[in-house]
């Protein structure tokens, strides 16, 4: 016969295991009693939410341990590099997360979440726009419906435009050019170059200048 379990807003039976009277909560082992509130000075709600946190830590620890037994036992096993990769990046490992999902963009090179994960720690970390464009676009690539993949992708290329219009900001040209040699004209058009290689407005300018240098030698 099915007997109905009592509410824990009952008091404590006989052996003195749960006492919830006053919000108050007892736990008897043995012939210890343990109350959280009186002797914790805390509220149940408290406590549990303290409780709450250790069993969550716990749960991270355990997790970390069964991926890195997973690993051991299939080291290539894209699934759980990526899972790990992510793991890590939560706990705030992103060197480590990002090792994991270079891994697992190797072991899955057609998988655009992971190469997408990649490509924005490389940008994150590394700030290499070259090689995290590189990681982007192959992530649209395997995954060009992805909403996620796309999402990122866009992210990256308007914050690499926003940065290039900063730079351009930043470059001062000459105004009067007529007080300047032809060589200090040169050294400081190189000096520009130098710094913004990829610059089409310094790289303009000294074409310019090139060409009228070029025309008074004549």
């Amino acid at each position: 016969m099915l007997h109905t379990e009592p509410s824990f807003s009952v008091y404590a039976d006989e052996d003195g295991l749960l006492d919830s009277r006053n919000g108050d909560m007892k736990v008897k082992i043995g012939s210890d009693e343990f109350s959280f509130t009186e002797n914790m000075g805390l509220s149940v709600e408290n406590r549990k939410d303290d409780l709450l946190s250790g069993f969550k830590d716990l749960g991270v620890l355990d997790a970390e341990d069964d991926y890195k037994r997973m690993l051991d036992e299939d080291p290539s096993n894209p699934v759980y590099l990526k899972k790990y990769a992510h793991l890590l990046q939560l706990n705030g490992d992103v060197k480590g997360a990002e090792e994991y999902y270079f891994r697992a963009t190797m072991a899955d090179p057609k998988d655009g979440e992971t190469l997408m994960q990649y490509a924005k720690l490389v940008w994150e970390l590394h700030h290499d726009q070259d090689r995290a464009l590189g990681y982007f676009q192959s992530a649209v690539h395997a995954s060009p419906h992805d909403p996620n993949v796309l999402a990122a992708y866009a992210r990256f290329l308007w914050e690499i435009d926003e940065e290039e219009e900063k730079n351009n900001e930043s470059i001062m040209l000459p105004v009067n050019v007529d007080g300047l040699s032809t060589n200090e004209l040169e050294k400081y058009y190189n000096k520009m170059i130098q710094a913004n290689p990829s610059n089409s407005d310094v790289l303009a300018a000294y074409a310019k200048f090139l060409w009228e240098a070029d025309d008074q030698e004549d």
